[in-house]
């Protein structure tokens, strides 16, 4: 081992694989006094090269500088998140987000607001900040009205974004109950600019939001035709696997440990590409 940290930053290096539940990093002896050098290890780009188990140390930097409630940890993770590809980022670190995000709270909602607007941003991470700032509205209510704004004013330009993007923010206006969003929410999904197939149809989201009083019939895809191979049956499978991995992503926080225990843990997939561009 190369690395080279203050104590007690690096016991980190010693932890190894983090487990579902968040360890007290205080606990360990670390105290915000330490929060300069926790960003060193989290900014080390060397961590691409490490072994187990010093390779997961900034996945207990950052879990630490969020239980210190640091503020400037949300940019560096969507930075991490930018510089990445979009779409190969490590499971830890979009796991974490949500935890991240209700634990640094509403400090860091100014910092969420900025890159889910910003256009030059990635759809996939725009759609992360906007999972992240719902996530402090549900545990901090008084962030509520702020967070439905924000999700409000992308939907209303839906015909500039991308679906994806439409899609997430679509549903964290359902999953924060916001009723008083129904007229836009169905002007997005009847122009289908929106993907129905993570919280289903328009009338499944009546229902979610108590316009109906009962949820349409489900209609499973008939996966076996003959024809498997046209438009429509590739259709209804994509969908079926995106709402499958929507809700195992909902699952929370270690709904995939056994694919991460699968492979070798290197946390460099979280931090992978810093500096390559898109």
């Amino acid at each position: 081992m190369n690395h080279t940290y203050e104590s007690p930053v690096s016991r980190l290096l010693w932890i190894g694989q983090p487990e579902r539940r968040w360890r007290s990093y205080r606990g360990m002896g670390l105290t915000e006094a330490d929060v300069p050098e926790l960003f060193r290890l989290l900014r080390d780009r060397s961590a691409e090269e490490w072994n187990p188990p010093e390779s997961w140390a900034p996945v207990h930097a950052w879990r630490a500088l969020a239980e210190f409630q640091i503020p400037e940890l949300i940019p560096e993770i969507l930075n991490l998140i930018d510089e990445g590809d979009g779409l190969e980022i490590d499971d830890v670190l979009l796991e974490d987000m949500f935890e991240i995000a209700t634990r640094v709270g509403p400090a860091g909602m100014p910092f969420f607001k900025a890159h889910a607007k910003d256009t030059s941003k990635d759809a996939l991470n725009r759609r992360t900040a906007c999972t992240g700032a719902a996530a402090i509205a549900r545990r901090h209510p008084e962030t509520r009205a702020a967070v439905i704004a924000l999700l409000e004013s992308i939907l209303k330009k839906a015909e500039d974004n991308f679906v994806l993007l439409n899609t997430g923010a679509m549903t964290e206006l359902v999953n924060l109950g916001s009723r008083e969003s129904i007229d836009l929410i169905r002007r997005v999904m009847n122009a289908r600019l929106a993907d129905e197939g993570f919280r289903g149809p328009i009338e499944r989201i009546e229902f979610d939001l108590g316009f109906r009083d009962q949820p349409p019939q489900r209609v499973e895809p008939d996966l076996l035709l003959d024809d498997a191979d046209s438009p429509e049956d590739i259709e209804a499978m994509r969908s079926m696997a995106e709402a499958l991995a929507a809700q195992a992503k909902a699952e929370g926080p270690g709904s995939s440990s056994k694919a991460r225990a699968d492979r070798r843990p290197k946390v460099a997939k979280a931090t992978k590409k810093r500096g390559q561009g898109k």
